[in-house]
């Protein structure tokens, strides 16, 4: 199984300890990320939070502002999808939270293959189809004002379709050889939220919120691993200091490295190039976290095309000598996020660890 979009919005927003503020981020909205297929840029954007655990963001889905977040994949059928994420419940009373749906198609209501939802506060359901025809429930399983990691295992399929979901780690429901789709078996894309209220309008305060974290999206490729990641975070790192293969035009006065720490677009700093193959490397912090299980690593790059004809940006991973890296058009003249995920060290394929993360380094090249 391959990660083809994790993100925990820790790199996007601007100052922790605004726990209730609207923190804009304007870049993402619905159309999020499109998975090594290229992204789509947002001219709305969308509100943060601090998260539950006081060092980074989450994505404030808001009851005062009900919304969703679309995460494009490539165009696959006959794939086993495996989705997680954090989800806090607010303690008002709600009708509906999609917490996950399956989606057919990204271009309107009605493409819903299966979901995930919180109905009545406290329970669980499984549906399929834009008629939300359940497939199973489980009550009290929710508890309104906490957070709880949902994950949903898929297979799309007319007969054979498969459905398992698991609350902070624990399977709760668990369907197979029913119908769970729409009327292709394509699935483009996986949608994280939208709600339904009771009552009237709410504003954002005290536990009284609706917040997502920490998404992840596996689907099958033949390989490990092949099954839930359970509750997982992302950890950021930045540029710290004078880094490696110094090729790029810095904008005026700016030391080079720090053009790259930056949270937010910045029209004026920035490193530039406009030579074909040049590359630029860069060494970031070392994490200090306690060894674990690394699945994945994503760089992101900010990137404006400022010239008339297109261009490709490779973001790329070094390790050890060798690179992985993905290649995109830029013809934005907007700042645009790409990403590459690396799955595994490009230094002989096998898994991350803490001390290859740590020697690593992140690189973006310019070719016309």
């Amino acid at each position: 199984m391959s990660i083809i979009f994790f993100d925990g919005f820790e790199t996007v927003g601007t100052e922790t300890g605004l726990a209730n503020e609207a923190v804009v981020f304007p870049r993402i909205d619905q159309r999020y990320d499109r998975a090594q297929a290229g992204p789509t840029r947002s001219t709305t954007g969308f509100w943060l939070r601090d998260d539950q655990f006081g060092e980074g963001f989450a994505w404030n889905h808001g009851i005062n502002r009900p919304n969703s977040l679309r995460v494009e994949t490539l165009v696959e059928a006959d794939k086993t999808y495996v989705i997680g994420c954090w989800v806090h419940i607010q303690s008002t009373t709600i009708n509906s939270l999609d917490v996950i749906t399956i989606l057919e198609d990204l271009t309107g209501e009605g493409t819903n293959h299966i979901g995930v939802r919180v109905i009545d506060n406290t329970d669980l359901q499984l549906y399929r189809d834009p008629n939300q025809t359940e497939l199973a429930r489980v009550n009290d399983i929710i508890t309104p004002g906490n957070y709880h990691y949902i994950e949903l295992k898929c297979l799309i399929d007319d007969t054979a379709g498969l459905a398992e979901v698991k609350v902070d780690g624990v399977t709760q429901i668990n369907v197979s050889s029913v119908d769970t789709q729409n009327f292709s078996s394509t699935v483009k894309g996986v949608q994280f939220g939208q709600m339904t209220l009771f009552g009237a309008v709410l504003t954002d305060i005290g536990e009284d919120f609706v917040a997502f974290d920490d998404i992840y999206i596996l689907k099958t490729e033949g390989g490990a691993p092949d099954d839930f990641l359970g509750p997982k975070t992302r950890v950021k790192s930045h540029p710290p200091s004078g880094d490696n293969a110094v090729t790029w035009t810095t904008s005026t006065g700016t030391v080079h490295y720090t053009l790259l720490d930056e949270n937010g677009a910045d029209d004026t700093d920035y490193v530039e190039t406009t030579v074909d193959l040049e590359r630029d490397e860069f060494d970031l912090t070392n994490m200090v976290e306690a060894e674990a299980t690394i699945y994945a690593i994503k760089i992101e790059a900010e990137a404006t095309d400022e010239g008339d004809t297109n261009n490709t940006l490779d973001v790329e991973v070094e390790s050890g000598g060798s690179r992985s890296e993905t290649s995109y058009t830029v013809s934005d003249p907007n700042d645009t996020v790409y990403n590459h995920y690396a799955v595994v060290d490009p230094q002989g394929g096998g898994a991350w660890t803490l001390a290859r993360v740590n020697a690593m380094r992140a690189g973006i090249e310019f070719n016309t």
